[in-house]
């Protein structure tokens, strides 16, 4: 008998193609010997077409902050989904699902939760015009996810081994895609590592705090000039491309990194080492301007001048510049900051005093 009744539902199901359906909240359950209506049948193909089709759904956190989080738990159904948020909501918020926008509204952490966000192994997720009032933005596991518009918080401070105050990352992404399509980069302090890639699209208003790569990470920023409050660290084969790069804090290149820029500056040191790269082109203005200049068992291609500003902080000797360990490359235009100490390094160096190059090779030889 409950063979036949299921043959008889499916049949019934299958044969309905018109009529109008009441709107209902959850799936219809038929009971044994109870008849299948049309209406109830094609109510429940009208929930199944709306779940599986785009739907949008609003969120109220002002009196109740756990409503997003709670609503997005359970979101798991097929389908483009768009969440319009007012309110302050408490996090953390994971997404389950593929195909989400989530528009508007203000994100809080609750009970010390690491991650107002937590996007892992999903794809297509948008978040637009959202406030992060704390925490921060965790996206692993070949993500996939759009910024527009959206307000980050200000980064948690600390200290490391030195003593030297820090910032910790507030958007961190692993083995992901993420894109910042449109809006702000005020308050960014970014951590991409294992395989990520970044975009940061033309237009972004502000600068960002920190920016790191590492692990096979990649950088692809569209935006010029993209300003940074402090460090620009490339670590690990990570690589990164830019127009004009303007940082405060050090840029720093290990481990078979590189960096291709149309200009870079910074307040502080620039340092390439272990087999990695830079190339800088200009042939407008200086192409590279920094307080110092390491280069240790890697590679440059700097075109359209360099000017050091400053020195080393090293005890003792402390040069503008420093290229040892089988540094190679060519440093072509203008050339402004004193002496430039060279260990074992084959640099190209073309003198404005002369137009001619100078090749540099002995041991602490130097110009």
């Amino acid at each position: 008998m409950m063979n036949k009744m299921k043959t008889t539902l499916l049949a019934a199901m299958i044969s309905v193609a018109s009529g109008s359906a009441l709107a209902i909240d959850q799936l219809n359950v038929f009971q044994k010997d109870q008849p299948a209506t049309a209406e109830s049948v094609n109510a429940n193909f009208k929930y199944l077409e709306d779940k599986i089709g785009a739907s949008s759904e609003s969120i109220d956190c002002t009196s109740t902050p756990q409503a997003l989080r709670e609503y997005m738990l359970n979101a798991k159904f097929a389908g483009d989904l768009t969440v319009n948020v007012i309110g302050e909501c408490a996090g953390p918020v994971q997404i389950f699902k593929d195909d989400v926008t989530i528009n508007g509204g203000t994100v809080f952490i609750e009970q010390n939760a690491p991650a107002s966000f937590a996007i892992l192994n999903q794809s297509n997720i948008t978040l637009q015009g959202v406030t992060i009032q704390s925490g921060s933005v965790r996206i692993a596991r070949e993500a996939s996810v759009e910024f527009k518009n959206v307000t980050l918080p200000e980064p948690k401070s600390t200290t490391d081994h030195d003593d030297d105050p820090d910032i910790l990352p507030n958007v961190i992404v692993e083995s992901s895609t993420l894109s910042f399509e449109s809006g702000d980069l005020n308050n960014l302090s970014l951590l991409a590592r294992a395989n990520t890639s970044i975009v940061l699209k033309s237009g972004l208003a502000n600068p960002a705090e920190k920016i790191e790569l590492v692990d096979n990470s990649s950088l692809i920023s569209e935006h010029t000039p993209l300003k940074i409050e402090r460090d620009l660290s490339v670590f690990n084969n990570s690589s990164m491309t830019a127009g004009a790069i303007e940082a405060k804090g050090e840029i720093d290149l290990e481990t078979s990194s590189s960096l291709v820029a149309d200009k870079l500056t910074t307040e502080s040191a620039l340092e390439v080492e272990n087999g990695s790269s830079i190339e800088v082109v200009n042939d407008d203005e200086t192409a590279v301007t920094a307080k110092s200049f390491e280069c240790g068992s890697s590679s440059m291609a700097i075109e359209g001048g360099i000017k050091l500003t400053g020195q080393m902080n090293w005890n003792g000797n402390n040069p503008p510049a420093w290229f040892a360990r089988s540094c190679s490359g060519e440093l072509d235009g203008d050339y402004e900051g004193g002496i430039i100490n060279a260990e074992r390094s084959p640099v190209r160096i073309q003198r404005t005093d002369n137009g001619q190059y100078q090749e540099l090779w002995l041991d602490q030889d130097s110009i």
